[in-house]
């Protein structure tokens, strides 16, 4: 496995994050921008000008101006926490196995036993003294 492969990983999902936000942001710009033209100007099934009166399908544009605005927000959103946010740190994994460091009294050699008990005797693996922890 390569070292830092990961990372490159990490920087692709960040890449594609940031366009799906952007595609989020010119997709509710462009409803919105639409949706003003058709409701302000003289088109065949719909009214003109400001005015909710002269319009047949209201309710179509309002709705289309909450959803353009939802998913400004949503674009916005993104950006933000995908813009500002911190670098994942390693964190270290420990060992699930107990272990511990032994120095021997004669020789003052270090070597790492598992499982530590205080009743069991252990051997110095240089000098092949025998003595307890703690002894």
């Amino acid at each position: 496995m390569v070292e830092g492969g990961g990372d490159d990983i990490l920087e692709e999902i960040i890449k594609t994050r940031k366009l799906v936000s952007l595609l989020y942001l010119f997709s509710g710009v462009a409803i919105l921008f639409v949706s003003i033209i058709v409701y302000y100007y003289r088109l065949p099934f719909t009214g003109s000008g400001w005015s909710v009166k002269n319009h047949k399908y209201w309710y179509l544009f309002l709705l289309s101006w909450v959803f353009s605005i939802i998913m400004l927000s949503i674009g916005l959103m993104s950006i933000i926490k995908t813009r500002f946010k911190r670098k994942t740190h390693e964190i270290p994994v420990f060992s699930t196995i107990q272990k511990m460091k032994l120095k021997c009294k004669k020789c003052g050699h270090i070597f790492e036993i598992l499982s530590p008990r205080l009743d069991k005797e252990y051997k110095c693996p240089r000098c092949g003294e025998v003595g307890t922890i703690g002894r």
